[in-house]
């Protein structure tokens, strides 16, 4: 398991990846969107805030909270890809979900 610190640390520039969250209803993953992969720490409170866009559209595919004690987990099988669990505000209202994004490299 990695700690959310290291993973803000790894990925303070922007970067491109794939985003799925996991539909509990279906059992299986969704892909929520391909684009760019920002870590933003606001100035003031110090809190710091995962936000994605999807490419094309600019569209908010993800917007949650990165929040102490996190866990980030490698996905079963992929280096390239982590899962976590975090509340979302993309859809306009706070949802729990669990997410996998997937780089492109690692």
């Amino acid at each position: 398991m990695i700690f959310v610190d290291l993973m803000v640390e790894f990925c303070h520039n922007p970067r491109k990846a794939k985003l799925y969250r996991f539909d509990k209803e279906e059992n299986q993953w969704k892909e929520r969107g391909t684009g760019t992969v920002k870590f933003l720490k606001h100035k003031v409170y110090g809190r710091v805030r995962l936000v994605m866009r999807q490419s094309k559209t600019l569209e908010i595919c993800a917007n949650h909270l990165i929040i102490a004690g996190m866990m980030v987990q490698e996905h079963v099988g992929n280096e390239k890809s982590c899962m976590w669990v975090a509340s979302d505000y993309a859809d306009g209202e706070l949802k729990e979900e669990m997410f996998c994004i997937q780089f492109a490299s690692i």
